[in-house]
């Protein structure tokens, strides 16, 4: 984002005439020696010469001198103090002028003079060989003190061998009045409002409403300062925003302010709402743009640009804020109804993509809603609080709005705080439809695939999370068999206390619940958390029309987290709990899928505590997913950071393998009319095959599913037995045949330990650190799946797969049968000519 020059617009200098009294201090140049100066010298630890230097060093003929061979540990061990009485409400202004012969720090403070010695100024100060002028603003008193002195603290091993002169001591009493001048920098008054009960607003980035939600506070946020005198209304703001934008030509689509009014929020008509906006930038005459009221006489306004954003300031005459005949009368202890909106036009669309906002309900429709207004009361000494209820509904809005850096708001959508989670390591897990677990397998990323956002207080446990589901559905009687999220918790993951491997009981170290996904008409069960009492949960939901599914939204308290042996989380920096993530799918005819995350990816994770992954509590309430169980080091080696493409060999089709249509992308079909010259099947069921293919860099994938009615490996040659069998030209553009240009491998059937096997291959010429494979029985035949690393395919010839898209390799692939005989009597194949020869040809 390009940033301009200061910007000012109409600067109006609305003060008070302040008078500045005589030295409220005595014998601030030393011209009367050290009278009225004393203060406590640590005799034992410091070595200090002081005098009054009459040779001008500084303002005068004379100033305070400090010789310091030591200054022993403490600052404070070497003070100079003088009586300087403050009155409550009133400002000070404290000014010197400081040397030193080398660089050396003092301590200045305001400090009342005996127990608790309240301090109502400390500034580090660094003297330097250079003379130098120094100045502090004391912000409004809170008390009277006739106690109060000004000091000058000059111990410290930094200070050791140095000398050091003040002079020109000057505390003046700058009255009581704001002093406000209207040119977008913040007034020292301001500097005194110490929340929304005194008028100062910190509207971070969770304190969005209906119009869009900021990526964090660096996107949008403000601070806001009021105050008001019987003519003004004042307003100060700092706006955080990355991308200061005006491509709208309405002022309210664009980066700026607005401000609605109710005069007598006692009443709820639309009408009598009265607003004024300032746009971030300001051109008089272009569309998009807003400078409050065209009357000066009766809103000044001033805008600059700042490194992280901007800052807006205006003031407002009461006489100017009426609507239907209603005015605002400036008094201590009336009120008025408004509501603040900060906007941000990220230009991505053209328009506002997101607001802050304070008021008694966080929508945007309070520009005609007074009902949605927050309320402000008139207070003494020019304050004004900020109370988040509206006057007439008593409605309250419970976001905080005094800075507090963590806030979440329970209602289905990412709060800010989740857009800086980057990975499972600081608390973001995507887990797609190939981090399936046992009770089945999606057809793909849109069938099932979560992004979960999850982080904590010293309170709460907070999960967000965005499900992609194309079938929505709820018809089991059992929550968990229906679309729903679950958590298994072991508060203490240090042992693995169970009541059996297949028992209903549960686990005595492991605490549960669910959240189900939106309800549908046709829901048969639900569950909300339903183990956990009202007072210790919140929860949200909503549905995701494009892409299809929904999101949830949680926050547990952790004194509800107790499992059935009485274990608790001990909720802490650096400590750890066992978890397991698994989010269930129901497409009308039960749970037919889960994806999980977890150590181990069985479903019955629900009663066993070594099967748990492992979280950490980090700073800045953010958690680490570890997927290794603290347990027993079991780690489960699938990403849940979006990688887009991820293989198990584990013999089950891999969700990417849905994806694939027929031959142009890597699925065959091989029937039984697709036989060589090593005999023809009987038909399909005696032997046909449907083969799915993949690739990356790394691998080439494989995965198949075989009809075949008598499964045997009881020939001598393993090419006899059921196999699938590889035949591999890595660079077909040569004809050399005898072996040496093919490379081939083969996985059988069966295995070695497999009963009446006699020979068994398990791709026997690739290297284990070089191969994956996973057989097993289904139905009417069986399932191979395979994984080989591209270096393992090499020719006899030395040739390689030049592995990357549009390169080509050669291939034959001959799926064997042995129905018995201890030889092989069919074949199916794919190549370009079907014949067995292709191992050689």
């Amino acid at each position: 984002m390009k940033r301009g020059l200061l910007l000012l617009i109409s600067v109006l200098l609305i003060a008070v005439p302040c008078l500045f009294a005589q030295n409220i201090i005595q014998n601030g140049e030393f011209d009367d020696g050290e009278t009225g100066w004393d203060g406590w010298i640590d005799g034992g630890s410091t070595n200090i010469v002081k005098s009054i230097d009459d040779t001008g060093v500084l303002s005068g003929p004379n100033s305070y001198k400090f010789e310091i061979t030591e200054g022993s540990a403490d600052v404070w061990r070497i003070q100079r103090n003088t009586l300087c009485p403050i009155e409550l409400g009133h400002m000070y202004s404290v000014s010197f002028i400081g040397i030193a012969d080398d660089s050396a720090q003092i301590l200045v403070l305001f400090e009342e003079n005996q127990d608790p010695w309240n301090k109502r100024l400390e500034e580090w100060v660094w003297l330097t060989p250079t003379k130098q002028s120094f100045e502090f603003i004391v912000n409004y008193s809170p008390v009277t003190d006739p106690t109060n002195h000004l000091k000058f603290q000059l111990g410290g091993t930094i200070n050791n061998g140095k000398t050091i002169w003040l002079d020109s001591v000057v505390v003046r009493d700058i009255g009581t009045s704001m002093d406000i001048v209207v040119d977008a920098q913040r007034d020292p008054f301001y500097e005194t409002l110490t929340g929304p009960d005194e008028g100062y607003l910190q509207l971070k980035s969770y304190a969005y409403n209906d119009n869009g939600i900021p990526a964090g506070d660096a996107d949008l946020s403000a601070k806001m300062w009021f105050a008001w005198d019987e003519e003004w209304l004042y307003f100060y703001g700092e706006v955080k925003d990355d991308m200061i934008s005006m491509t709208s030509a309405n002022t309210y689509q664009n980066d700026g302010w607005e401000i609605k009014i109710d005069p007598e929020p006692t009443d709820s008509v639309a009408n009598s709402v009265w607003a004024t906006e300032m746009t971030a930038l300001y051109e008089a005459g272009t569309a998009g743009h807003a400078n409050g009221l065209a009357d000066s006489s009766l809103m000044q306004t001033a805008r600059r640009l700042t490194n992280d954003g901007y800052a807006l300031e205006c003031a407002i005459k009461w006489s100017a804020i009426t609507q239907s005949g209603e005015t605002i009368d400036p008094a201590v202890g009336n009120i008025f109804g408004a509501a603040v909106h900060v906007h941000d036009n990220d230009n991505t669309t053209g328009q506002r993509d997101a607001s802050v906002a304070w008021a008694a309900n966080l929508v945007d429709a309070v520009w005609n809603t007074p009902k949605y207004h927050g309320t402000v009361e008139f207070l003494a000494d020019n304050k004004l609080k900020f109370i988040p209820t509206n006057n007439m509904t008593g409605q309250t809005n419970p976001v905080p709005y005094d800075g507090t850096p963590f806030y979440m708001r329970i209602n289905a959508q990412k709060e800010p705080f989740y857009h800086q989670l980057t990975g499972p390591d600081d608390g973001y897990l995507q887990i797609k439809s190939y981090a399936f677990n046992d009770n089945g397998i999606p057809r793909g990323d849109a069938d099932l695939s979560a992004q979960i956002w999850a982080a904590w207080d010293d309170e709460w446990f907070y999960l967000y999370q965005e499900v992609r589901d194309d079938t929505i559905a709820h018809t089991s009687a059992d929550s968990y068999m229906n679309d729903c999220i679950e958590l298994k918790i072991d508060p203490q993951p240090t042992d693995s206390t169970q009541q059996g491997p297949e028992t209903w009981s549960g686990s005595a170290s492991i605490w549960d619940t669910r959240l189900s996904a939106p309800v549908t008409a046709a829901a048969v069960s639900q569950d909300n958390l339903g183990n956990i009492p009202d007072s210790l949960k919140q929860w949200a939901r909503r549905t995701i029309a494009s892409p299809r599914g929904y999101a949830l939204e949680l926050a547990i308290h952790w004194s509800a987290i107790e499992s059935g042996n009485g274990e608790t989380i001990d909720v802490g920096e650096g400590n750890v709990f066992g978890l397991a993530i698994n989010q269930h799918d129901n497409d009308g005819k039960g749970r037919q899928a889960s994806i999980s995350w977890g150590a181990v990816m069985l479903d019955n994770n629900w009663n066993r505590p070594k099967y748990l992954g492992t979280v950490q509590f980090l700073a800045d309430n953010k958690l680490q997913f570890i997927p290794t169980n603290n347990m027993t080091g079991t780690t489960n080696p699938i990403p849940y950071d979006g990688t887009p493409f991820y293989m198990r060999i584990d013999g089950q089709k891999d969700p990417f393998y849905h994806r694939l249509t027929g031959p142009a992308n890597g699925y065959l079909q091989l029937r039984s009319y697709a036989f060589n010259d090593n005999g023809a099947p009987d038909d399909d069921d005696d032997l046909s095959a449907k083969i799915w293919t993949a690739w990356d860099d790394d691998w080439f994938y494989l995965y198949q599913e075989v009809k075949d009615d008598i499964i045997s490996g009881n020939a001598t040659n393993v090419w006899e037995n059921d196999c699938i069998e590889l035949k591999f030209d890595p660079e077909p553009t040569d004809s050399t045949q005898g072996g040496t240009s093919i490379w081939d491998t083969r996985l059988t059937a069966l295995g070695p330990d497999d009963e009446g096997v006699v020979s068994s291959d398990n791709l026997n010429n690739v290297a284990d650190s070089l191969k994956h494979f996973v057989r097993r029985s289904m139905p009417g035949g069986y399932a191979l799946e395979l994984a080989i690393n591209w270096s393992a395919i090499a020719s006899g010839n030395g040739e390689t797969v030049d592995v990357g898209e549009g390169n080509i390799f050669g291939l034959a692939i001959n799926q064997h049968d042995n129905d018995g005989t201890a030889a092989r009597v069919a074949s199916v194949m794919w190549g370009a000519v079907m014949l067995d020869a292709a191992w050689n040809t």
